[in-house]
């Protein structure tokens, strides 16, 4: 069994590398730190094998933390996963196992487990955990899939429900949160009842699709224990790159949080990601005028103007004259039928001479 520590600042990044290192079998994960200072104080207890370390960190510089953790044990394996590349040379000035480029391929992730298993004798697994991997899906609605990429049947909407609310939290949550949550309407005794009723019909499901012991239940609080891969950690991994991939953000962001679903709990996430994503487009409209940025931004925001007055301009830029004259039309129709209003006189103003 190699014995796996990760530091990094970013919750969301330790959270996508647990869930990539869970696929590998003989691979425990010892502990996560959000700050050099945290880890190390740790390291004597929890001896690892390995820490997967992040370099651009406050307080310090991930390749000076190296040092100090080979002074504390010489033995543990360093593995760099950062958002730079710059830093490549210096990581390997510090005999780093690895370095990986964030957000982490997961083959990629497992060729560097191999890599410290057989520098530390060990044989590598050659069947990884991902058979029985679950994907969930949360832009738009809810869906679980199960490792035969099939939709996962259940028996009420509430234990649907009850199993996005655990994978939304990640953490543990209370059974009174969760009471109050669902039920705020109900009496205490009957609303606990429902719960417990969800619950245990939750479990069956989930052992069903060949996890015995999915739900934790300690100090009257629930916690969901799964290897599973979410189309939103995917979508907020590339916001949070320095180099935004606008194609491959417009490709996840299909839809809103949950958004068919509409649950309550939901909407503060949902409203959050949103604007991280609109923040993202208009950045990088204004940065590199993305045609595709733009006709994203007016897809989720269709009656925001501004949005519609950079596209036209974009097209009559570009000589296309007919797509400025149609993408006006059809702005022109919308308007009238949502709002009974008609587009303002600095829109015309773009296509006047074309009018």
């Amino acid at each position: 069994m190699i014995k796996v520590a990760m530091i990094d600042d970013e919750i969301l990044a330790i959270t996508l590398l647990e869930n990539l290192i869970k696929d590998v079998e003989s691979v425990n994960v010892v502990g996560k730190f959000t700050s050099f200072e945290e880890g190390l104080n740790q390291l004597k207890d929890l001896k690892p094998d390995v820490i997967f370390l992040d370099i651009e960190m406050p307080g310090a510089n991930g390749i000076k933390v190296a040092e100090y953790i080979h002074d504390i044990d010489e033995e543990i394996d360093i593995v760099f996963v950062t958002a730079y590349d710059q830093y490549a040379l210096d990581a390997f000035g510090v005999q780093a196992v690895d370095y990986l480029l964030k957000p982490v391929d997961k083959e990629r992730l497992q060729k560097t487990i191999f890599k410290v298993m057989k520098r530390r004798g060990r044989k590598p697994a050659i069947n990884t955990r991902s058979e029985r991997q679950l994907e969930a899906q949360f832009l738009g609605n809810f869906v679980l899939y199960n490792a035969n990429n099939e939709p996962v049947k259940w028996r009420t909407k509430k234990v649907k429900e009850l199993c996005a609310y655990l994978l939304h939290h990640q953490e543990s949550v209370h059974k009174d949160q969760i009471v109050e949550d669902f039920w705020p309407t109900h009496s205490l005794e009957k609303a606990k009842s429902l719960l417990h009723t969800s619950m245990y019909q939750l479990r069956k499901e989930l052992k069903n699709q060949g996890f015995e012991e999915a739900i934790h239940y300690i100090d009257e609080r629930y916690k969901l224990h799964l290897d599973i891969t979410s189309d939103h950690l995917r979508l907020l991994s590339a916001l949070e790159q320095p180099q935004k991939d606008i194609n491959r953000i417009i490709e996840l962001y299909k839809d809103d949080y949950l958004a068919e679903d509409q649950y309550l709990w939901s909407s503060g996430t949902s409203h959050s990601i949103r604007k991280k994503v609109l923040t993202v487009l208009e950045n990088a409209y204004k940065e590199s005028a993305s045609q595709q940025g733009l006709e994203k931004l007016i897809e989720l925001e269709p009656l925001e103007e501004a949005y519609r007055q950079a596209l036209i301009q974009a097209f009559i830029q570009e000589g296309q004259i007919t797509e400025a004259l149609h993408h006006f039309k059809e702005y022109e129709k919308f308007l009238w039928e949502e709002m009974s209003e008609k587009p303002s006189k600095k829109t015309r103003e773009l296509l006047k001479k074309y009018l």
